[in-house]
């Protein structure tokens, strides 16, 4: 998952940032600024403005936590949407495992129509070509590879 998080994951967050204006930026770092932690988490996102800058603990907290609250009300709703998914999917993975087929068949399908739009938004021109990387491929055997390290 720390490659998960290292590669597509922060890729994601820098690309969505083209859909919010300056202004917006702004109220979402006053909001990542403001939100109370619990005190397990011990690195807090740095400013959205800088996500090239943030450690993998900072992507995966916002990634997995709070990034989709706080960037609800700024993304056009196609944008939200994806990234909805995309939250679904890794929460699944990193929280949910259990070695049931039924689940890892669910996310595998999940992770292809993930993969599916996000191609199609390369091709459309809302995505770049450089978020879908090898770390990209590699989340379709996520679940294969979560089902191997419990048996």
């Amino acid at each position: 998952m720390h490659t998960v998080f290292l590669c597509h994951s922060k890729k994601l967050p820098i690309r969505l940032q083209t859909f919010i204006t300056r202004e917006n930026l702004l109220k979402i770092n006053l909001k990542l600024h403001s939100i109370s932690l619990i005190h397990d988490i011990l690195r807090r996102p740095r400013s959205f403005s800088n996500v090239e800058k943030w450690k993998v603990s900072e992507v995966q907290l916002f990634i997995l936590y709070i990034g989709l609250p706080v960037l609800a009300e700024f993304l056009p709703e196609e944008r939200i949407g994806g990234f909805a998914l995309y939250n679904v999917i890794l929460r699944l993975l990193h929280d949910y495992w259990d070695n049931d087929k039924k689940l890892g068949d669910s996310i595998s399908n999940l992770l292809k129509i993930y993969i599916k739009n996000s191609s199609k938004n390369v091709i459309s021109n809302v995505h770049r070509p450089k978020l879908l990387t090898i770390s990209t491929h590699a989340y379709l055997y996520l679940s294969f590879q979560c089902k191997n390290s419990v048996d």
